[in-house]
């Protein structure tokens, strides 16, 4: 292939994709799951994604309360649901921190979660969005913040703890594998990982209907995760059921109908504990864990 016939190529598919965003602006097609698989494919769905992207453009109401900015509703499946992601989150914490350990949260919103964290820890919170951050640091002047985009942000440091409530829905698909290794790549040897999310509760949303909120299959979780930490925990956030692709009981889409994942990065070792093609993989056991991080 020529300089100039290669040209014309590349012209080519660049215009291509953009006669393909400019028809998103127009249609509603981020509702069909054959035009997001595509633009999975194609790598188009972040410039997809921020058209409307309504966190970005986020501006914070002080007639409503800090958990209503970020979505959710004073309801009893909200209450009970919030409820248990904190007493998880702060079973972790209890289990992994020392005093001046540093601690990342990454889509801080209001500062629901990070409010409850001991000034000792060395607490820092990340948002796409300036609103929220400017309400994080009146109501949490101990912690520091950052205005970026975890897949794009330089952060130097590196964590104890990281965690994450509501926000693996809005990581692009074909970016998966890559936010793990992120992940990875900020915890300390011996971090944790703490991963919250809305999970697929019908056979439909393992084909990406909505770009904007993808309701992860925790199969796909659970492959992904693997190839860059270790698993100790995979279950359901509030009964503890173990899903496979999606959810077959279903049951309403509330933040109390959620998935969650503690991952563990090992000292000085691999990060998949078993093979991936093992159905009867067995994650480590705390005990085990403790073992390790103490060599």
């Amino acid at each position: 292939m020529t300089p100039s016939t290669e040209g014309r190529r590349n012209q080519g598919v660049s215009e291509l994709k953009q006669r393909l965003l400019g028809n998103l602006r127009e249609t509603r097609l981020l509702g069909s799951s054959a035009l997001n698989n595509l633009l999975i494919l194609t790598r188009l769905e972040r410039q997809a994604k921020r058209i409307g992207n309504r966190w970005i453009q986020f501006r914070y109401d002080p007639g409503k309360t800090l958990r209503e900015n970020v979505g959710f509703a004073h309801t009893p499946a909200d209450d009970a649901g919030l409820r248990k992601a904190l007493e998880d989150l702060q079973r972790i914490a209890r289990r992994c921190l020392s005093p001046g350990d540093g601690v990342l949260e990454i889509g801080c919103g209001t500062g629901l979660y990070l409010k409850d964290f001991d000034a000792q820890y060395a607490l820092t919170g990340l948002d796409i969005s300036p609103e929220m951050i400017k309400v994080c640091k009146a109501g949490i002047p101990h912690a520091s913040f950052i205005v970026g985009d975890i897949m794009k942000t330089d952060i130097q440091r590196r964590f104890k703890l990281i965690y994450l409530v509501s926000v693996l829905e809005f990581i692009n698909r074909s970016d998966l594998s890559r936010f793990f290794a992120r992940m990875s790549n900020l915890l300390e040897p011996g971090g944790f990982l703490f991963v919250h999310y809305p999970h697929a509760l019908r056979w439909m949303d393992t084909l990406y209907p909505r770009l904007k909120y993808i309701r992860y299959s925790p199969r796909l979780v659970e492959k992904t995760a693997r190839k860059h930490l270790a698993l100790i925990e995979h279950h359901h956030a509030f009964d503890e059921r173990i899903v496979g692709r999606y959810d077959r009981e279903k049951g309403s889409p509330t933040f109390q109908n959620s998935y969650l994942l503690v991952a563990w990065k090992p000292v000085g070792s691999a990060a998949d504990v078993s093979p991936e093609d093992d159905p009867s993989r067995r994650l480590p056991t705390w005990t085990e864990v403790g073992a390790e991080s103490t060599r």
